[in-house]
């Protein structure tokens, strides 16, 4: 019977511990998640910021472009 108690405890000392690393293991991670959430976030804003740039550029040469056929005409 003491055996049983001795090994019950030793296994729930184990589970206790497995459970703590798991807590932490999990912490890092969504720690870590957070960040690269934080980086491809910005990421995409600036992106976007590029893509809105190229747009007023490439709308800009359009109306050059039209501005110069009509002035070959």
């Amino acid at each position: 019977m003491e055996e049983n108690i001795s090994y019950v405890t030793k296994q729930l000392e184990n589970f206790r511990s497995q459970v703590k690393d798991l807590e932490e293991e999990l912490e890092r991670t969504i720690h870590s998640n957070r960040g690269l959430i934080m980086y491809y976030d910005k990421k995409a804003y600036d992106n976007e910021l590029a893509a809105q740039s190229a747009e007023r550029y490439l709308n800009d040469l359009r109306k050059q472009n039209a501005h110069n056929r009509q002035n070959l005409t």
